[in-house]
Order: structure tokens, then C-alpha cells, then sequence
């Protein structure tokens, strides 16, 4: 009793005295390089502290900054590190890391180099393993900007990822660490998207399992009056507002030589979409590929099963004469399903079609259904496109015919039928559609008065047609005017079944 009573007399004070002389030696490794950081301009700080016990250690009021990357952060701590995976197994080893309210500030200049030898040089000298089972970001804010412009602002964000591990291995990958799981949310999200759009997201949550975006909104930055100063030649200005985005269960990969994207389902839902194009201005004659050509040649790789929208309004206006309204055409109520959305493998035996089937309502009040099909893998980009509506007044045709064409309708179109096919070059197929005491006027230049000789004239050719009757046409070969887009290629079709059955 007595020999172990002088030994623990022996040993306390030893022990006491040998951790305030490790936490003294800890205190000034730590402090060594954080000041060596500081002579470097790299860093500054206000205080740190450091309990060796429990391996923790915390910065106050901590900024780094190098080249034009700067970061600020109110706190930075670090828990339960393992010093004796650090002294025998050579790895730094962490519980938590936790970084508190950091403001980001990023900048990309256009002549940075990606990768240089230094950053390899770097790489192929690090021989140590970290591992780090929670990374926390709290209420974070960040800025990216290229060159003197503002890309994308972030509000508010929180990160969380488990399991994080960084060896050699990891770093010769192009994300270059692992993790087992991750959470992200942002909120008052802003992008840069072009010259005439922007975007703006209430809040955006990622997760290794799903993708949610809720009340987004893609922003003109410019007047109708005033963006055709600024295009080069004809351009969409666009405005979309959407409820919500989800992709439940996908798969992100970027460690092939094209990322590749995977989800059984990506659902879009309360969407109001306004499209307007001015047609006054030039001409944009670079050729317009189709959408299974789009497809084929992205820059991502893509597998999913189907996209679904919900409860869609979609307005297109265009604006053919600088003296005219623009014509007007809109789909309410739009419920659409698009499967087998794929770009990979494409020499398969058994690729998929993609089918797209779209339920709506023609300038809200005439029911539209169509169905459309093609294959990416085909190069002769082929496809076949067919529907039917019906009740179609006569206000309905002339919202975009008078502006478009100075031209009035009289009439309903009770039925209207279409079924074409085609490919990059030609399309045919059939139209039908019954109409009754159907007329035509030709307006004068104000758009109102109509010119009686000429309506008189027109009206001659034209079929009035009788309710119940139906006139079925074949159109052998439409042309496509390959600087024009798929619709414009559609309407061309539609508009030569008109002529086929009208006149």
C-alpha cells in the first residue's frame, strides 16, 4: 500500500506537469504556424485556444486570403484530434470541424491556369491521411465573381458531410476527397445566367440522395423595349416562375471523361413560362440542331427514366412588325411526361425511344393532346410527332393572326387531326379538320378595317366547310429550313396541311 502510495506520490505530478508540457509544445507548433501563415499573408486571426486533452482546438475572428480567393470566418474549431493516430499511423484524424458564419468571396480570373506543375508538386508530396468524421459550415455567405463580374451570390448556406478522406489516391481524382453522406441549403440563391438572364432561388436543399428547389425564377434583365439593343441577332427573352423541382434518388459521377447524371424521375411543378422573341431584328442563321441531337452531343452524360411537368402555363408572344402588337399563342393547364431522356451507350441494339406525352388547354379553353417520339442515338435524328384538338374559336386562331399575318378568321375549327414524321432534312404526313362557315379577311395596315376586294378574293379559295365534315389531306414533303428551330419546323408542317384542307 505504502510502495503505491510513493508511486502515485511520483507519477501525478509527472503526468500534470507532462501534459502542461505537451500543451505547451502543442500550443506552440500551432501557434508557429499559424503565425508563418500570417508572415506569408495568407492569414490572419485574432486568438486561439487549445485544450490537448480533449484534442481541441478553436480560432477566433480567422481570415484567409490568397491570390484573389478570400475567406472569413468567426470561428473555426476543431474536435477530438487523435494524436496518436497522428504520431503512429501517420494520419490526422478529426471528430468535428466545425466553421462558423464564413463570408466567401471567389474569383476567377478568365487566364488562370486549371492545374499547374506546382499544384502536382504539392500532390505527390503529401504522404499523410486525413480523416474527418463531421465538417459543419454554419450559416455561411459566398460571392464568386470572373474577372469584374458578380457570378453567383449566396445568402445563407449550411453544409454538413460525414466521413471525409483525403490520401494520394484521393487527390488524383477530380473531387478529391470521399465522404459516406452530405447535406447542402441554400438560401437566396442569385446566378448570372447570360447576357439576358438571370436566376433567383428561395431555397435550394442537396442531399446524396435528392435534389429540391423550391420557388425559383428565371428573370429578364432587360425590357422588352429595350434587349433587341443588346442581341446580336433574334433571341428568346424569357421569364419562368417555378414552384418546385425535385429529384429524389440520383446519382452525380465526374470521375469519367464526361460527368454522368442518373434519376428515375426529376418532377417539375407549378410552372408559369413566358417566352418572347422580336423578329424586327437579324436573323440567326447558325443551323439549329434538333432536340435528339441536342441530347446526343452534351457535355454531360444522361440517364433518366422520365421528367415530369405539372400544372404548366407556357406563353409565347412574337413580334413580326415594329407597327403590330406581337401575335400571342398560350398552353394553360399543361401536364406533360417525357421517358427514357438517354445519351449513353448509344450503339446498343435495344436503345430506348423517348416518348413525350403532353395533355393542356389552346389558349385556355380548347383541349390538345400530343404525342411526339425519336431516338437520340439516331442520327438521322427521324421522328414522329401527332395530335388532336378541338372547339377552337375563332378568337383563338387571331390572337396570333392578325398581328402575325393581318389577317382575321371567321369560324370554328370543331376538330383538327395531325400526324407527321420526318428528320433533319424532310417531314410528311396527314391533316384533317372539321370547320364550319369558315372566312377570311384581309386587314388594312391598322390591323382592324378589313380591305373588302381582297377578303372578297380570298374567300373565293377558301373552304367553308360544314359542321361534321372533315377534310383529310396528305402532305408529301415539307423542307426544313435548318437555321430555324424543331417548332418553327412543326408549324411549317401545320401550315401546309392548312393549305392542303383550307384552300
Amino acid at each position: 500500500m505504502k510502495k503505491t502510495l510513493i508511486i502515485l506520490t511520483v507519477a501525478i505530478p509527472i503526468l500534470i506537469g507532462g501534459y502542461f508540457i505537451l500543451n505547451s509544445i502543442a500550443h506552440n507548433k500551432i501557434e508557429q504556424f499559424l503565425d508563418e501563415q500570417v508572415a506569408r499573408g495568407h492569414l490572419e486571426y485574432q486568438d486561439f485556444n487549445l485544450s490537448l486533452l480533449r484534442g481541441n482546438v478553436t480560432v477566433n475572428t480567422i481570415e484567409y486570403h490568397k491570390q484573389h480567393q478570400q475567406v472569413q470566418a468567426e470561428q473555426v474549431g476543431i474536435k477530438g484530434f487523435s494524436y496518436w493516430n497522428f504520431l503512429v499511423s501517420n494520419r490526422i484524424s478529426v471528430d468535428h470541424i466545425v466553421i462558423r458564419r464564413p463570408l466567401g468571396r471567389l474569383h476567377k480570373k478568365k487566364d488562370a491556369p486549371k492545374h499547374n506543375e506546382q499544384n502536382k508538386k504539392q500532390e505527390s508530396a503529401f504522404d499523410k491521411e486525413i480523416r474527418v468524421k463531421h465538417l459543419a459550415i454554419e450559416e455561411g455567405q459566398l460571392t464568386y465573381t470572373a474577372d469584374t463580374a458578380d457570378l453567383l451570390k449566396v445568402a445563407l448556406f449550411d453544409l454538413d458531410v460525414h466521413h471525409i478522406r483525403i490520401d494520394q489516391q484521393t487527390l488524383r481524382q477530380k473531387v478529391p476527397a470521399t465522404y459516406e453522406d452530405f447535406s447542402l441549403k441554400l438560401s437566396g440563391l442569385w446566378y448570372d445566367m447570360n447576357e439576358l438572364q438571370e436566376i433567383q432561388a428561395a431555397d435550394l436543399r442537396i442531399t446524396d440522395k435528392e435534389i429540391r428547389v423550391t420557388d425559383l425564377h428565371l428573370l429578364p434583365k432587360y425590357t422588352r423595349q429595350d434587349y433587341i439593343r443588346v442581341i446580336p441577332y433574334e433571341k428568346d427573352l424569357m421569364s419562368l416562375k417555378l414552384d418546385s423541382l425535385s429529384i429524389p434518388e440520383y446519382q452525380l459521377e465526374i470521375q469519367g471523361r464526361l460527368p454522368l447524371f442518373e434519376a428515375p424521375k426529376i418532377v417539375f411543378e407549378g410552372i408559369d413560362f413566358d417566352i418572347y422573341r422580336d423578329k424586327t431584328v437579324n436573323d440567326d442563321l447558325r443551323e439549329k440542331p434538333l432536340y435528339s441531337k441536342m441530347l446526343r452531343d452534351l457535355d454531360i452524360e444522361l440517364n433518366i427514366d422520365s421528367i415530369v411537368l405539372k400544372n404548366t402555363n407556357i406563353n409565347y408572344q412574337e413580334r413580326i412588325k415594329k407597327d403590330r402588337d406581337p401575335g400571342e399563342v398560350y398552353f394553360s393547364e399543361l401536364q406533360a411526361t417525357i421517358t427514357n431522356i438517354t445519351n449513353t451507350d448509344l450503339e446498343r441494339n435495344d436503345f430506348p425511344e423517348t416518348q413525350i406525352d403532353i395533355r393542356s388547354l389552346f389558349m385556355g379553353k380548347s383541349p390538345i393532346s400530343v404525342e411526339w417520339q425519336f431516338r437520340i442515338n439516331d442520327k438521322r435524328d427521324n421522328f414522329r410527332i401527332r395530335g388532336k384538338s378541338s372547339d377552337i374559336p375563332e378568337e383563338s386562331i387571331n390572337s396570333f393572326f392578325i398581328p402575325a399575318f393581318n389577317v382575321k378568321t371567321e369560324g370554328t375549327v370543331n376538330e383538327l387531326y395531325f400526324n407527321f414524321g420526318g428528320n433533319n432534312d424532310m417531314a410528311a404526313g396527314d391533316f384533317q379538320i372539321d370547320h364550319e362557315n369558315f372566312e377570311v379577311q384581309v386587314l388594312k395596315k391598322n390591323g382592324k378595317e378589313k380591305k373588302g376586294f381582297l377578303s372578297w378574293v380570298a374567300n373565293i379559295f377558301v373552304k367553308k366547310g360544314n359542321k361534321g365534315e372533315s377534310l383529310t389531306k396528305h402532305v408529301k414533303e415539307v423542307k426544313r429550313d435548318k437555321t430555324k428551330s424543331f417548332w418553327n419546323y412543326f408549324w411549317s408542317c401545320i401550315q401546309a396541311g392548312l393549305t392542303k384542307t383550307m384552300i
